[in-house]
């Protein structure tokens, strides 16, 4: 929520990459479905969006919370048609975003080149990616009580292995 209240005004660019991260969050869909969401596959009567998913090409329906709406509204009227949100060159801009919200706690990447242990610290900001909406509203709905069954439809895992990953 830090990330949906700042105020990102001065700057058109991070105020629509901002809102597309959100939606992501509100959502738990991939770049590339939110990237082609169209008005024609949004239902504002029953609150859902009807998506093909990209990646696995199957149908899915998604449910809308209000914040979600609330971002399709924002952009009603602004953008050229189809297109319902904007976005941009996303991964390096919410990597700005975050370094001005102070998301920058030092965090530790192990991996190893064969047999040889590598560890590199960098700063949170620097790791910050646009999965990262898929993965919030994961966290965020196990927390809030929501059970996995009805997470992985709506973010169209399939299996538990990757749904954990």
């Amino acid at each position: 929520m830090d990330l949906l209240y700042k105020d990102l005004s001065y700057n058109t660019d991070l105020d629509h990459v901002r809102d597309f991260i959100c939606f992501e969050c509100f959502t738990g869909q991939r770049y590339s479905d939110v990237a082609n969401l169209q008005w024609s596959d949004i239902d504002l009567e029953s609150k859902t969006w009807s998506v093909n998913v990209i990646k696995t090409k199957a149908p899915n329906k998604i449910p809308l919370s209000p914040n979600a709406i609330q971002l399709l509204e924002k952009y009603k009227d602004t953008l050229p048609k189809p297109f319902a949100l904007p976005h941009h060159q996303v991964n390096s801009r919410i990597k700005e975003i975050c370094e001005l919200l102070g998301f920058d706690d030092e965090i530790k990447i192990v991996r190893f080149q064969g047999s040889t242990r590598i560890e590199k610290v960098y700063p949170k900001f620097e790791k910050i990616a646009s999965h990262i909406g898929r993965r919030t509203f994961i966290i965020l709905s196990l927390e809030n009580g929501m059970h996995t069954e009805t997470i992985k439809s709506i973010t169209g895992h399939k299996t538990d292995k990757a749904f954990r990953r």
